[in-house]
């Protein structure tokens, strides 16, 4: 199971970030994008659905993205393009995104939630890996 964010992480994300209000069929995230490594994203309410388009034209679906969920924190934290998209799955999903700079700034003010959130993203990033070896 996926874990979240926590009360005080999200919060304090919140005030740092932009709030948007996407509707079914929004594309949050597009992939091979290489401006989506400078943010990070987490859905505030709806769903999401997290599709990589693969070589021959297919869509597989890798996972679905729930209220007060990040995405997009493997390009953000590697530097990369983005490795699938994001697309809003609910009537409507309210995501807020934070640039890089914003997220170090607030890293620095408050150490505790840097390191619960950077915990955080290594469970989620390891719960995906064992999901794929199943």
């Amino acid at each position: 199971s996926t874990q979240s964010t926590g009360g005080k992480s999200a919060a304090c994300f919140a005030q740092r970030s932009m709030k948007r209000l996407h509707v079914r069929g929004d594309i949050v995230v597009q992939q091979g994008d290489d401006n989506s490594n400078d943010v990070i994203y987490l859905l505030r309410s709806g769903e999401c659905e997290m599709v990589r388009r693969e070589r021959d034209g297919r869509q597989l679906v890798l996972s679905t993205i729930g209220p007060d969920e990040l995405f997009g924190e493997l390009s953000f934290l590697v530097g990369v393009r983005s490795i699938a998209s994001v697309v809003v799955s609910s009537a409507t999903a309210t995501v807020t995104q934070l640039r890089a700079r914003d997220l170090e700034a607030m890293f620095e003010e408050k150490p505790r939630i840097g390191a619960r959130w950077f915990k955080w993203i290594c469970v989620r990033l390891m719960e995906r890996f064992k999901a794929r070896n199943k």
